[in-house]
């Protein structure tokens, strides 16, 4: 079910995120490369986490992602990245897992968002 409200952020604020950087598309592109070089790692920590119920480093590792998200402008994995924290704070190991699903598809949505803008510029 892939059902968006009208309040449901983007995928990705490639011109917002260029609005931020004054225009330096060099700069883009150098944020968008480390972030996607650094999705496999955090998604790979949240997962070991998880299965660990370690829901601190669960916590902190979603917060991390969160806080890249942001500065990339990719908003949609931002909002779910802080569902996340959210259930590792809480202690809430079936949030997480609920959770994680969706958080594994916007990765891959977003990598492939960025991949394209990559292309572009």
């Amino acid at each position: 079910m892939n059902e968006t409200s009208p309040a449901s952020p983007p995928l990705l604020d490639v011109q917002g995120t260029l609005n931020r950087l004054k225009g330096d598309t060099a700069f883009l592109e150098t944020l968008f490369t480390v972030y996607l070089e650094d999705l496999p790692v955090k998604l790979a920590s949240i997962e070991e986490a998880l299965a660990k119920t370690d829901m601190p480093v669960l916590q902190r590792t979603a917060h991390s992602l969160k806080g890249a998200s942001a500065t990339v402008g990719a908003l949609a994995l931002r909002e779910t990245a802080f569902a996340l924290e959210n259930a590792g704070r809480e202690a809430d190991t079936a949030k997480a897992a609920e959770i994680l699903p969706q958080l594994k598809r916007l990765i891959d949505e977003t990598t492939a968002a960025i991949s394209t803008a990559l292309a572009q510029t």
